[in-house]
């Protein structure tokens, strides 16, 4: 790009795949979540929502737990990922508004 902006490379077929299915689970569970509550909500509730099996979402998260959290932890990464493009000679509290409204 002309701007100074580096250009990232475009994911393969299989990585993008590996990322519709994990978001897919996420949305699934949180849904759930919402409408049953957490404990009443299994994995077998979120696997068949999203078609997949149980070991296939084993593979992306460790415990019903970790795919609740995972909406924050994406929040916390972007936001970090935002916090580390501001001009170094920003002010500190300036610099994490500014990747707050961009995040």
């Amino acid at each position: 790009m002309t701007d100074g902006q580096t250009v990232e490379p475009r994911a393969g077929l299989r990585e993008r795949k590996k990322q519709r299915t994990r978001d897919a689970l996420v949305r699934a569970s949180h849904e759930l979540f919402t409408t049953q509550g957490y404990e009443r909500t299994t994995v077998d509730e979120i696997v068949d929502a999203v078609e997949v099996s149980q070991r296939t979402f084993f593979r992306y998260f460790a415990s019903k737990e970790d795919a609740t959290f995972a909406v924050q932890e994406m929040v916390e990464s972007r936001f970090i990922e935002e916090l580390r493009r501001r001009p170094s000679d920003e002010a500190p509290f300036e610099a994490m508004r500014r990747a707050v409204l961009c995040a």
